[in-house]
C-alpha cells in the first residue's frame, strides 16, 4: 500500500512538472514567408518572397519564415523542431534549411538551422 502511494505521488509529480505537448501543426506551407497573423503587408510579404527564393536559387539553402499568434502552450524550441521536420525544410541530401519561427503573443522567436548549415 505504501509503494501504490509513493508511485502515485511520482506520476502527478511528473504530470506536473513535464509540460503537455502543445505542438499543432499552423497550417500548410505556401512559399518561403507563412504569415498566419497577417502582421506583415502584402508588399514586405512579397519582397521578403522574392529575397528568399533568389537566396535558394543563389546558395540551394532553404529558409522559411513563419509567424504564429501563440504556440499554445508548448516551449519555443520544441514547436521549432517539430515544424521544422513536419515541413522538410531544406535538401534531403544536403539538410541545408533553416526555419525562422515568430509566435507573437507568446514573444518568442528561434531560428532553427538544419545539419547541413550548423557549422
Amino acid at each position: 500500500m505504501k509503494i501504490k502511494k509513493i508511485v502515485l505521488s511520482l506520476i502527478l509529480l511528473l504530470l506536473c512538472v513535464v509540460p503537455i505537448v502543445a505542438y499543432y501543426d499552423p497550417g500548410p506551407r505556401i512559399g518561403y514567408v507563412n504569415d498566419y497573423t497577417h502582421t506583415l503587408t502584402k508588399e514586405q510579404k512579397n519582397s521578403l518572397e522574392s529575397k528568399l527564393t533568389s537566396f535558394e536559387q543563389e546558395s540551394s539553402n532553404e529558409v522559411a519564415v513563419v509567424i504564429i499568434r501563440s504556440m499554445q502552450g508548448d516551449y519555443i524550441e520544441n514547436f521549432a523542431v517539430k515544424l521544422f521536420e513536419n515541413w522538410k525544410l531544406g535538401k534531403k541530401d544536403k539538410n541545408n534549411g533553416v526555419l525562422m519561427l515568430v509566435a507573437m503573443n507568446d514573444r518568442r522567436m528561434r531560428i532553427e538551422v538544419g545539419y547541413g548549415l550548423e557549422g
